[in-house]
């Protein structure tokens, strides 16, 4: 027997998947290796494969997203040459061709040579877990597998048990406050046992009488075996044969029936096909009939015990007033912490700016703003400001130039007492030494310094946008008016989100709910 292809139809967490293992090639090991990751699905198809072979069982784990009766699983199976299409389900219709008809579990039975399931799975179907508690039990000497592998290791079935009273009695003997004359009845003890296994020993001739003598029986063991699979299938399919004759009776009484009745219209090309189609489409257009009708009784119920409030009904447009003023409330509610955060960061802007003008603390603002005379002369004193910073720039180009004009004579003329040139150019320093622009421009510096901290903390306060003040200067401000309507419409927009959002839960609820109920329908109308 070998199986060419794998059907999990309805099992487990797969629907409607196939493991085509693909033709037979001679001369080529045929011997497929099914691999991947963790949680893939290689246990449960391994569970569905020994399902397929022995039937589903009554309390399966693999119904946990299939309804029980649901479950299928289908394969292509090729026995004696042949392939032949089975397909298993749970219940009373168990193992059935393609065509929809029961077939014996003789098909399995005799290809497996007997096999019941325990056997199978103990001998075909290991898996870690199974290795594992093995393994313990052959190092233990327990268990059904551990006694049958030490067993025909050993060739010594009851000597694990000894050993492990042996054991036990030894721990007692050697344990602290253990008697000495112990050891003398342990010492009769052993050679009482000396003398037993002498007697039992078996000696190497009938060993081997015994040996051939089992090597026989295994062999007619096997044959009677397959013999009983075979009976088995001839059984199965006389039985088959049987409960196939009532029906033919039918189909017979049916057939005379149809020859008795003349001008019968033609049948469709494909209406057997497309009849089972049409029966679940009619089953489930009756449910959502049934459902619709239901849901217009239930809503015309509840407009008929809808009370109408006029009062209330003529202050609908305030009401709806009142939501658009919710909505502002909220939204307002929602930006106050950051109306804070700004109010907070222009405070210490403005105390910043206070303090640079050494009046920390002004309680009254008005006093900081200049009348018009001192606003003049402040005016005034910027422009004359600006052109002695550019006076203060081209005296300090001059001023480079003359320093290089220095260095210049320096190296060219000869240095002595009572040279003209040299009288000259330190009247020069010294009106340049003697002039107020270095100390303005550190002045003009600091104050350059100062504003651009200023800048940076203003430019800060305006996260999460970042940009430089040329960025900034350049942005189009929109409206009060506008900012406000834009933050009504953001409220709106995350309410008609979270409203979708829930109709989309309800509509994939529903989905999964007539999914499975098309399902089931299938399961239950299917042949």
């Amino acid at each position: 027997m070998r199986i060419a292809r794998l059907d999990l139809t309805r099992y487990g967490r797969f629907t409607g998947t196939t493991i085509d293992f693909g033709p037979l090639e001679p001369g080529t090991p045929d011997l497929h290796v099914v691999y991947g990751p963790n949680e893939a699905g290689k246990s449960t198809m391994f569970a569905a494969l020994v399902d397929l072979l022995f039937g589903i069982e009554a309390k399966t784990p693999f119904d946990f997203i299939h309804p029980a009766a649901s479950l299928r699983i289908g394969a292509s199976v090729e026995i004696d040459g042949a392939l032949t299409e089975v397909v298993r389900t749970k219940g009373a219709s168990g193992l059935t061709g393609a065509d929809g008809l029961h077939l014996p579990e003789g098909v399995f039975l005799g290809e497996l040579a007997g096999l019941d399931w325990a056997s199978y799975r103990t001998m075909f179907s290991l898996d870690d877990e199974s290795l594992e508690k093995g393994g313990e039990s052959i190092l233990a000497s327990r268990g059904e597998l551990g006694q049958l592998l030490f067993s025909a290791s050993a060739g010594l079935a009851g000597l694990s048990q000894s050993l492990a009273a042996m054991r036990a009695e030894a721990d007692a003997f050697f344990k602290p406050g253990g008697r000495s004359h112990e050891l003398a009845e342990m010492k009769k003890r052993l050679e009482a046992l000396r003398r037993r296994k002498e007697e039992v020993d078996t000696p190497a001739s009938a060993y081997g009488r015994l040996s051939s003598a089992s090597v026989l029986a295994n062999e007619r063991y096997e044959e009677a075996i397959a013999e009983r699979g075979t009976v088995q299938a001839a059984l199965e399919g006389v039985r088959r044969r049987l409960a196939a004759l009532p029906r033919m009776a039918e189909l017979a009484a049916a057939n005379r029936e149809l020859e008795a009745i003349p001008d019968l219209p033609a049948v469709p090309a494909g209406w057997a096909e497309a009849m089972p189609g049409l029966t679940r489409d009619e089953i489930g257009l009756e449910a959502r009939f049934a459902t619709i009708d239901a849901e217009a009784t239930r809503l015309a119920r509840d407009l008929e015990d809808i009370e109408v409030d006029e009062p209330a009904l003529r202050l609908a447009d305030r009401i709806a007033r009142l939501g658009d003023q919710r909505a502002r409330s909220v939204t307002a509610a929602k930006d106050l912490p950051e109306r804070r955060l700004s109010l907070h960061g222009e405070t210490a802007a403005i105390r910043r700016i206070l303090a640079f003008l050494g009046r920390d603390g002004e309680p009254d603002p008005r006093r900081l703003v200049l009348d018009a005379a001192a606003a003049l002369a402040l005016r005034r004193q910027i422009e004359s400001r600006s052109g002695i910073e550019a006076a203060l720039a081209s005296a300090t180009a001059e001023h480079d130039a003359a320093m290089l004009g220095v260095a210049t004579a320096e190296r060219e003329l000869p240095v002595g007492p009572g040279s003209a040139d040299l009288v000259e150019t330190a009247a020069v320093l010294a009106a340049i030494r003697d002039s107020d622009h270095a100390p303005r421009g550190r002045a003009a510096a600091r104050a350059a310094e100062a504003q651009g901290m200023i800048l940076a903390e203003r430019l800060r306060l305006l996260a999460p946008w970042a940009g430089t003040a040329e960025a900034l200067a350049t942005m189009a401000v929109p409206e009060a008016s506008e900012v406000e309507r834009w933050k009504i419409d953001v409220a709106n927009a995350r309410e008609a989100v979270t409203r979708r959002g829930a109709e989309i839960d309800e509509i994939e609820t529903a989905c999964r709910r007539f999914s499975a109920e098309a399902e089931a329908i299938v399961a239950t109308s299917h042949p």
